[in-house]
């Protein structure tokens, strides 16, 4: 039997060098994969929650329609009316037939507001157009 002294015992190291490698292989792998998406948000809507778990994404070709709770509207950072939104749809709808629209209409706005800016997309010629809401349950629905 062998009796190692303790200045070998203090010789031998770790060599984690392949480790680091690996490491950085699969840092670099997932930075390369992660998908980076730019949303047009107006930061003054609350949007009415759901207990659903679906994720809200939305395609790069997507016109965000925002419906403030005192009832104005944007067309992502443009304040408009709503004449001038079924004009904004309809020249998009024409440079673009599969145009897709999202209506984001805060969660103080009234109902009729956001079904007038669903109407206008309609009357544009938007085949689709979503409501956009928040996943997030405040109010303990099922």
């Amino acid at each position: 039997m062998r009796i190692r002294r303790a200045s070998e015992s203090a010789t031998e190291l770790i060599n984690i060098s392949s480790l680091l490698d690996v490491m950085f292989i699969l840092i670099i792998f997932f930075m390369a994969t992660t998908t980076f998406r730019q949303e047009e948000r107006d930061i003054t809507i609350n949007l009415p929650e759901t207990g659903e778990s679906h994720s809200l994404s939305s395609a790069p070709k997507v016109i965000v329609v925002n419906v403030r709770k005192d009832g104005s509207y944007l067309v992502g950072d443009q304040p408009t009316t709503l004449p001038e939104l079924s004009d904004v749809i309809a020249a998009a709808i024409q440079s673009d037939p599969g145009q897709k629209v999202l209506v984001r209409g805060d969660e103080q706005a009234l109902h009729g507001r956001v079904a007038l800016a669903v109407a206008a997309c309609k009357q544009a010629g938007v085949q689709e157009a979503k409501i956009g809401y928040d996943l997030n349950a405040r109010a303990g629905l099922p």
